[in-house]
């Protein structure tokens, strides 16, 4: 196994959050019956996506230790919660918060409005791991404006904004997840 230096498990270990709400965001973005959990529900599969991204950072930190993941992750739900996600969902789940930990999902994209407390830590994170957080415009996000709502969040790293931008552009407002129809 190859050695991990200390300052690359110190970042990882700094980015646990930035990646549990990237893996929740991007659950909300590509499964459907998360979205249509009830909140109480979602509350509980969020915490086994941070349950999950805080193993693999362990599994990394020190890869030849044995591991109980399964215990571990799944174990920081109800049982109840069985008879809401299926093995399906379950492995869904899985290969979504596997693919922002690899880094597989270059932005988060986020165009169907939340309240600015939801993206607040988010925003605070990502911007401190060095990733540009803005609107889909491309103009600053801004807080404790009056009406908390914000429309639309754009999350990447630096050398991927003019792409983003391009791809964002070339879809136009219409296109954009929770635009108005």
């Amino acid at each position: 196994m190859p050695t991990r230096s200390p300052a690359t498990v110190r970042r990882l270990e700094r980015s646990m959050g930035t990646l549990a709400s990237a893996a929740i965001a991007r659950m909300d973005e590509v499964l459907p019956w998360y979205r249509a959990m009830p909140a109480e529900n979602r509350s509980w599969v969020n915490l086994v996506a941070q349950a999950g991204v805080a193993a693999f950072v362990e599994w990394f930190r020190a890869p030849d230790a044995p591991q109980a993941i399964s215990a571990d992750v799944f174990g920081t739900a109800p049982r109840e919660l069985t008879r809401s996600v299926t093995l399906q969902q379950t492995v869904e789940l899985v290969r979504v918060v596997i693919a922002v930990v690899e880094g597989s999902v270059d932005a988060y994209v986020h165009a169907g409005g939340q309240f600015e407390w939801d993206s607040a830590a988010p925003v605070a994170v990502a911007h401190a791991a060095g990733l540009i957080a803005t609107r889909l415009d491309g103009s600053p996000i801004e807080y404790n404006k009056p009406d908390p709502w914000s429309p639309d969040l754009v999350v990447c790293h630096p050398a991927l904004v003019a792409h983003v931008r391009r791809l964002l552009a070339e879809a136009g407002p219409d296109d954009a997840p929770g635009a108005p129809a």
